[in-house]
């Protein structure tokens, strides 16, 4: 069976003790965290938010595709990126 994958941006949510979120702030203002990754270390991960999802353009994404399109074998056939 054939593939279609398509990229969408979501957010993220990190929970952060209260006396941590200056840190936080700071973190993010000095550029040491742009990822819920980066805040692991003093906060727990909950997850993608629901209902955050947004369809991806190609200009978006650095010329790139955000829409692949695979065969039955997983082979690459089609994507959205201008010829």
């Amino acid at each position: 069976m054939a593939q279609v994958d398509f990229k969408i941006t979501n957010w993220e949510r990190v929970e952060i003790p209260d006396d941590k979120l200056q840190e936080v702030i700071e973190r993010i203002k000095n550029g040491t965290c742009t990822q819920a990754s980066h805040l692991m270390d003093i906060g727990s991960y909950e997850g993608v938010v629901e209902d955050t999802g947004e369809q991806m353009f190609v200009e978006e994404n650095n010329g790139y595709a955000t829409i692949d399109v695979f065969d039955e074998n997983g082979e690459p056939i089609f994507d959205n990126v201008p010829s």
